[in-house]
């Protein structure tokens, strides 16, 4: 779904998803507030007070509520909440301990966001499933879930619990390197979309079309960013036709988006902070 039309989706448009948008913009600044206040100790200890992790998964079933009601009972950003929700946290615990640190402020690198993070989602799944943190098991209930078990795919749990080791190796270096080209919006998001599809492990895509289209898009994505990207004179037709494969066999690749997004949010965060002893913009504010 983009301005340009509603892709493989008959239920929604962007009209929905500025509107699910605008909805969850409070709620990520509420997590990054609780994790401020809830996760001040953890530093010292290195894992997150299981009030916290009950405080964050009750804003995020607050927040899927009101992305619901703003989007008409679409899903639009069940995985966003997720994985941003998340993401905000372990900043707002980064922050809050760096802030009160005796040797001073220190920076928020991603990859220690992302470590938070991962501490963070095992706090949180434990509270519901716990045989997941301890056994590796679940009961399938939802796609992610589903492909897990059938083909030994990481869903978004299980992404988040490691770390997300998806965006780590490819898109989070180039979402930085493209922060600083001169890029138009549309070609650094997509370019960094690609990079996240060429490695992740998809699961929308499964559910609607099975394990053959992920591989197909994987590889499709790696041909795209391998001819000079999506707006190239090699790359452009090879884009297009995915695009046109998409659209046709109903593929969304609603996974890799929310981990485009998580990319971009962690280059703009480690922008926003000029570097020891300076003062980090509150993360909540790059949502915006």
């Amino acid at each position: 779904v983009d301005r340009f039309g509603p892709g493989a989706h008959a239920d929604m448009d962007i009209r929905h998803f500025r509107r699910s948008a605008a909805a969850l913009g409070p709620f990520f600044e509420r997590m990054v507030a609780e994790a401020e206040t809830g996760g001040s100790a953890s530093h010292l200890t290195g894992y997150a007070p299981r009030n916290l992790a009950g405080a964050l998964r009750r804003l995020g079933v607050e927040a899927e509520a009101a992305m619901l009601a703003a989007s008409d009972g679409v899903n639009t950003h069940k995985g966003a909440i997720w994985t941003l929700g998340l993401l905000c946290a372990a900043a707002g615990m980064l922050h809050s301990s760096s802030m009160s640190a005796i040797a001073g402020v220190s920076p928020l690198g991603a990859e220690a966001v992302c470590d938070k993070a991962a501490g963070l989602a095992r706090d949180i799944v434990s509270l519901t499933a716990p045989g997941l943190v301890r056994h590796g098991t679940l009961t399938a209930a939802t796609h992610g879930e589903t492909a897990r078990l059938e083909h030994g795919l990481r869903s978004a749990r299980d992404e988040a619990m490691e770390g997300f080791p998806a965006i780590r190796a490819s898109a989070l270096p180039l979402a930085r390197r493209l922060r600083e080209s001169d890029l138009a919006d549309d070609e650094r998001v997509i370019t960094v979309l690609l990079a996240v599809m060429s490695r992740a492990d998809d699961t929308c895509i499964v559910a609607r079309g099975g394990i053959r289209a992920l591989y197909r898009a994987r590889a499709s994505a790696r041909q795209i960013l391998d001819s000079g990207g999506p707006f190239s004179l090699a790359g452009s037709p090879i884009y297009s036709m995915m695009v046109a494969e998409f659209n046709a066999s109903g593929l969304s690749p609603g996974g890799s988006a929310d981990l485009c997004a998580a990319s971009l949010f962690l280059a703009d965060l480690e922008a926003a902070y000029p570097g020891e002893g300076g003062l980090l913009q509150e993360p909540s504010e790059l949502l915006a």
